[in-house]
């Protein structure tokens, strides 16, 4: 799907979910849920931004000069529209005949079920690279963060070429996931999404292109997260891959197995008030936080087991002192790969 300025764009009918529609042009932008029967008011301005020679982009409602939400385009995506509004004034302004600005934010969610979503600009899956990328999973108190920041350190001061993403980590969707959390606005597929969204945005702008330029990509969480986590949630299994079936496999995927119970004890000294969306309150186990985070983490873990026989994970024992871990994750890197590829000032196509 090719969008442009003033296009007709329609999120949900491909997956038989309804009809919601946007059009825009220069002078604002209006649109029908037919679903819910009302319209969706016109905010000040609708404007095309970016319009590349691949015809993705991005629409932005702006008033006063404050981005109040953008939905995105692209050609062979599996989100049908991306249209999530992605940032929201603090008030909710209800207005005679018209949705507010919350409900707006639900009926653009994204919904697309039966195609699979390919960015542009990133290639094919199994496309050569002369990069590694390198990941790790693990549940919350693993230390798989402290061990993949040591790594980093060490293939830096050893003068390689070296490149550090994070889960949740894009500036393009922090704001909106930051309110949306705040006000508990989240469902489990609104929650995916944004994740999704989160992810191709790093994946197309750091990931594949450093990866390209022959760096060493260390990535703290990856598609097995939404993977665990989404499907927890009680999202389909096979759409939460679809939605990251553009996604290379990682070149090495550490996994830091450790006891729930051990991670548990971890996580809830570091973090005594556990945040909603944290203990997974949002999807019913239990009403006490504490309670909740238990059986949504071990959920977690039971999820990494299985993967564990579907993926080469490499595993870890995150009860190990973390120098032995960080030994065997170092050993583990100089095994599989050759580090005299990546030093600084080589390039990765030579």
């Amino acid at each position: 799907m090719l969008l442009s300025r003033g296009d007709f764009v329609n999120t949900t009918a491909d997956a038989g979910e309804g009809d919601s529609r946007l059009r825009g042009n220069d002078g604002g932008a209006t649109g029908t849920s037919l679903g819910a029967g009302r319209e969706i008011p016109a905010y000040a301005g609708m404007t095309w931004v970016g319009d590349g020679n691949d015809g993705t982009g991005v629409w932005e409602w702006r008033d006063g000069g404050d981005t109040m939400g953008w939905a995105t385009g692209m050609t062979d995506c599996g989100f049908t529209m991306c249209g999530c509004v992605m940032s929201m004034k603090e008030e909710e302004i209800p207005r005679d005949g018209f949705l507010t600005e919350r409900e707006w934010f639900f009926i653009v969610e994204i919904r697309s079920l039966e195609r699979r979503c390919r960015p542009m600009g990133i290639g094919d899956a199994n496309e050569e690279m002369p990069g590694k990328l390198i990941t790790v999973e693990g549940l919350d108190g693993s230390g798989k963060s402290t061990q993949i920041d040591l790594v980093k350190r060490w293939l830096e001061l050893e003068g390689y070429k070296v490149f550090f993403t994070s889960w949740n980590s894009s500036p393009l969707v922090e704001s909106a996931t930051k309110a949306a959390k705040k006000r508990q606005l989240l469902s489990p597929t609104t929650f995916a999404l944004i994740h999704g969204t989160d992810f191709a945005d790093r994946y197309e702008r750091q990931i594949i292109p450093l990866l390209r330029a022959g760096f060493l990509v260390l990535s703290d969480r990856y598609i097995y997260t939404a993977y665990a986590r989404d499907t927890v949630r009680g999202c389909d299994p096979e759409w939460i891959r679809h939605i990251y079936s553009f996604a290379r496999s990682p070149d090495m995927a550490m996994w830091f197995r450790i006891p729930v119970e051990v991670s548990f004890a971890r996580a809830v000294g570091r973090t005594p008030n556990l945040k909603y969306y944290e203990a997974g309150m949002d999807v019913g186990f239990s009403r006490n936080p504490v309670k909740s985070y238990r059986i949504f983490q071990t959920k977690i873990h039971e999820a990494y087991e299985r993967m564990s026989h579907e993926f080469p994970f490499q595993i870890i024992d995150a009860t190990k002192p973390a120098g032995e871990q960080q030994q065997e994750f170092r050993r583990l890197i100089q095994d599989r790969l050759d580090l005299s590829e990546y030093v600084r000032g080589k390039s990765g196509r030579e």
